[in-house]
């Protein structure tokens, strides 16, 4: 009797584990399931639900060799979107590209620019030098966190961290005006910028991928960044010594990217070797008009 007892406690709540198992199991892939279908249709909403658009600051490459590129999207409630970007190296980027997007349940959800676009896809397409991708780019990307007016996304294969930020305007040739003549003075070979953070000045360079800052200890940092309508954004927050930072405004008539994130005093003011110095006002007030296509805002 005995050997009966023992043998059913030991067998009894395995059983009962076994069948709280299943059942668990159960309730948990159907709540998944729930969960994702229901984060899917939220993320599908807020981007459709932006009337002018969105600002992509899309980064390449594993570790982000070069600078980000800025291409603005409109997705429509009928599945397509519209693409555009300023990379001078994409000739398909001047003009605003149409083509299917679609919500995928993989990782998390997962935007993906499942139809051929050649403005976002130039980044992901092969070459006999590259067989990963031109720039080596993402197409789908992995959704994390999202407010009323900015989503943060990763990419899928190459786990760039994004962001996309709702337009206030659906005039994108202004933004992309905008933008190339915040960006001008990148296309000067030589020239000198300098940070000041809290008045303590910083010796840096401005290259045409990167940005360039030796901090107080002798480290330099490498800095990559995205030119928006108003300025530049770094691709993530930098630490200056202490001083955390991101954000920055430019002011063409003195050439200087201010800081913008809060509580934070700095600024890059931006100089030119001496052959150049007699076409810096020029360069402040020179404005481009590019041959973009409006998109479709119905």
């Amino acid at each position: 009797m005995k050997k009966i007892i023992i043998c059913l406690f030991i067998v009894l709540p395995a059983v009962i584990m076994t069948g709280c198992v299943k059942g668990e199991d159960l309730i948990f892939n159907g709540t998944a399931t729930e969960r994702m279908t229901a984060a899917l249709k939220e993320y599908r909403e807020i981007l459709v639900s932006s009337e002018n658009g969105w600002a992509l600051d899309y980064y390449t490459q594993k570790k982000q060799a070069n600078r980000g590129t800025t291409i603005l999207c409109k997705f429509h409630e009928n599945g397509t979107v519209d693409v555009a970007s300023i990379d001078d190296t994409n000739k398909a980027a001047r003009e605003v590209a149409s083509s299917d997007f679609d919500m995928l349940g993989t990782q998390g959800p997962v935007l993906s620019f499942s139809e051929y676009n050649p403005v976002l896809h130039y980044y992901c397409e092969p070459s006999t030098s590259n067989i990963e991708g031109l720039e080596i780019g993402d197409y789908e990307f992995v959704l994390l966190s999202h407010s009323e007016n900015e989503i943060i996304l990763k990419g899928k294969k190459w786990s760039n961290y994004m962001i996309l930020t709702r337009l206030e305007s659906s005039d994108w040739n202004t933004y992309f005006e905008n933008a190339v003549n915040n960006a001008l003075i990148n296309n000067y070979i030589t020239r000198v910028a300098t940070l000041t953070v809290n008045g303590q000045v910083y010796e840096s360079e401005v290259s045409g991928k990167k940005y360039y800052v030796t901090d107080k200890s002798g480290k330099t940092l490498d800095i990559v960044y995205t030119v928006t309508n108003n300025g530049l954004r770094f691709y993530k927050y930098v630490d200056i010594d202490g001083v955390e930072m991101r954000n920055l405004t430019y002011n063409p008539q003195t050439l200087e990217y201010v800081c913008t994130d809060p509580g934070v005093n700095a600024k890059i003011s931006i100089t030119f070797k001496d052959q150049y110095n007699d076409i810096l006002s020029g360069v402040a007030r020179y404005r481009v008009s590019l041959p973009f296509c409006s998109p479709d805002l119905a």
